[in-house]
């Protein structure tokens, strides 16, 4: 029932050039592209409820000591399930896993809105820093498995920023929304939001590049283990002497 979630197999052998080096062009660019705006949506969805905070706390639902509670179960589960997904998400199918995780995070935040008490809350929030560990190991299985390692840095540095991107626009979507319609409605935009990419997600996203085609040579090897993606003979001069 669940089989989509395994880490897909192999595709049918494709021998043609051109082919393998148009789909690895294309799928090198578009899951850099999903890769970013989702892990961008989970740091959005992470910081909502740091942005929706002060309205909290004025509306007198919560304390200041209830904040640094929910705080501090976030960030240990949070880091739970970062290792956890970690070793997991090496045998999962990276498509479903990521966006699985995101729509997942979204729903927490729709609930979260409708919360009232201390309890729902903080299993809400422990739920939604579970879902949290799905993104960035997945990312990081991406970028190693598409780009070569001389190649990588300067991807994971680009990737990377989404992180920043997703902090700094939810405190002003936050206060936007919260300002006309209150936190609660900021909650499910961000939750709302964050469905819709998480869909993207399942629909856009790849896995390894043997999982559309599978090409036997050294040139594919190359170009996803160390070498330069257009140099055949880097590439293999590349795993002879590794840096």
């Amino acid at each position: 029932m669940l089989s989509f979630l395994k880490a897909p197999a192999n595709a049918p052998l494709i021998t043609d050039k051109h082919e393998v080096d148009a789909r690895y062009r294309y799928w090198r660019r578009h899951i850099l592209i999903t890769i970013w705006l989702g892990y961008a949506l989970f740091y959005f969805t992470r910081k909502s409820f740091n942005a929706a905070a002060p309205e909290i706390l004025a509306s007198g639902i919560l304390s200041r000591s209830d904040i640094g509670l929910l705080a501090t179960l976030f960030y240990i589960t949070y880091g739970v399930s970062k290792f956890v997904s970690g070793i997991v998400s090496d045998r999962s199918n990276a498509r479903y896993f990521m966006g699985i995780g995101l729509i997942a995070t979204g729903v927490v935040n729709i609930l979260f809105g409708f919360s009232t008490s201390l309890w729902a809350f903080a299993l809400l929030w422990a739920l939604n820093a579970f879902f949290q560990g799905f993104g960035s190991p997945v990312c990081a299985r991406l970028l190693t498995a598409w780009y070569s390692r001389t190649e990588r840095g300067g991807w994971w540095a680009l990737w990377n920023t989404a992180h920043n991107v997703g902090g700094a626009l939810i405190p002003l979507v936050m206060a936007a929304v919260a300002l006309h319609y209150g936190w609660r409605v900021g909650m499910m935009v961000a939750g709302l939001l964050a469905i819709g990419v998480g869909m993207v997600l399942c629909w856009r996203l790849r896995d390894r590049p043997q999982a559309d085609w599978f090409t036997a040579g050294r040139r594919l090897a190359a170009r996803c283990a160390g070498g330069r993606p257009t140099a055949r003979g880097r590439g293999a001069k590349s795993q002879r002497n590794p840096r």
